[in-house]
C-alpha cells in the first residue's frame, strides 16, 4: 500500500486579480525633503508712547472740530470744581480766606533805616486863604489896598529830627519814639494865586510885604491849632502802626518828642 507524499502546493492562479505593482525605488541622488511653507513675518508692535500719542492727537482733532462742545465741557468742569472746593471749605468750618502771620519777627534794619531816610512824612494838608486890607489917609489923598492870599499848609513829621534809638523792638511789641508833628514847609503861601481885590494909590514892595507877613501869621494861627495837630498825630500813628504790623509786630507803642511846630 503505497502512501502519496504531499507535494508543495502551487499557488492558485486567479485570473481576475491584478498583479501587484513592484515598488519603485527613488534614485539615490534625489532630494527626499518636503518643502514646508515659511511662517508669516511677525507683526510690528507699536510702543505705548506711540499709541498714546496717536490717541491724544485724535482727541485734539475731535476737540477742535467740535470746539463748542469742548468749551461747554470745560466750563462745566470749572464750575463743578469750584462748587466742590467751596463745599469742602464750608464743611471744615474754616473761613474761605485767611491771613497767616509768622510768629518769628525778622529784624529789618534796612527797612527801618529806609523809613527814617524818607525824611518828611505828610499827614495833614490844609488849604486856606486870608483877606488882608490896608487903609491909610494922607494929605494927598487916601490909599486903599485889599488882597486875598491863598496857601497850603502841610503838617507832618520830619524823620530827620528822630533820635538814633527812635525804634526799639521788645518781642512782639515795637516801641516807637517819633518827633512831634510840625509845619513841613514855611513857604506855604502861593504868591501866584494872590488876588488884588482893590487897590487905590501907590503901594511899594515893602508895604506889600507887610501884607504878606500879616497873611502868613493869620494862616499859621488858624492852621496850627491843637485840633489839627492832634489829628496829624493820629494819622501818623495809624500809618506807622500799619507798617510795623506788616513787619510782624502785634503791638506798637508811640511816644512823640516835643518839637518846635515851625520849620
Amino acid at each position: 500500500m503505497s502512501h502519496d507524499q504531499p507535494s508543495a502546493a502551487s499557488p492558485a492562479t486567479d485570473h481576475n486579480q491584478q498583479p501587484l505593482a513592484e515598488p519603485v525605488s527613488a534614485p539615490a541622488d534625489a532630494d527626499t525633503r518636503i518643502d514646508t511653507p515659511a511662517p508669516p513675518p511677525p507683526k510690528k508692535r507699536r510702543g505705548c508712547w506711540a499709541g498714546g500719542f496717536v490717541l491724544l492727537w485724535r482727541l485734539l482733532a475731535a476737540a477742535v472740530r467740535h470746539w463748542r462742545v469742548t468749551l461747554i465741557l470745560i466750563s462745566l468742569l470749572v464750575v463743578g470744581f469750584a462748587a466742590w472746593w467751596l463745599t469742602m471749605r464750608l464743611s471744615d468750618d474754616r473761613p474761605l480766606f485767611s491771613v497767616e502771620h509768622s510768629e518769628a519777627i525778622a529784624e529789618s534794619p534796612e527797612e527801618i533805616r529806609a523809613m527814617r531816610d524818607i525824611g518828611q512824612w505828610e499827614f495833614l494838608s490844609i488849604d486856606t486863604e486870608e483877606l488882608i486890607e490896608s487903609h491909610e489917609r494922607g494929605l494927598f489923598g487916601d490909599r486903599h489896598l485889599v488882597r486875598v492870599f491863598r496857601g497850603t499848609l502841610r503838617i507832618g513829621i520830619d524823620m530827620q529830627r528822630a533820635t538814633p534809638d527812635w525804634f526799639t523792638p521788645k518781642g512782639e511789641t515795637a516801641v516807637v519814639r517819633l518827633p512831634d508833628v510840625v509845619l513841613l514847609d514855611s513857604a506855604f503861601i502861593n504868591e501866584s494865586r494872590t488876588v488884588t481885590f482893590y487897590e487905590e494909590g501907590n503901594w511899594n514892595a515893602a508895604e506889600k510885604q507887610k501884607q504878606l507877613d500879616r497873611a502868613r501869621q493869620a494862616m499859621l494861627k488858624r492852621a496850627l491849632n491843637a485840633q489839627n495837630l492832634q489829628q496829624a498825630r493820629k494819622q501818623a500813628e495809624s500809618q506807622f502802626r500799619y507798617l510795623f504790623n506788616s513787619f510782624g509786630y502785634k503791638d506798637v507803642v508811640f511816644t512823640f518828642e516835643p518839637q518846635n511846630p515851625l520849620p
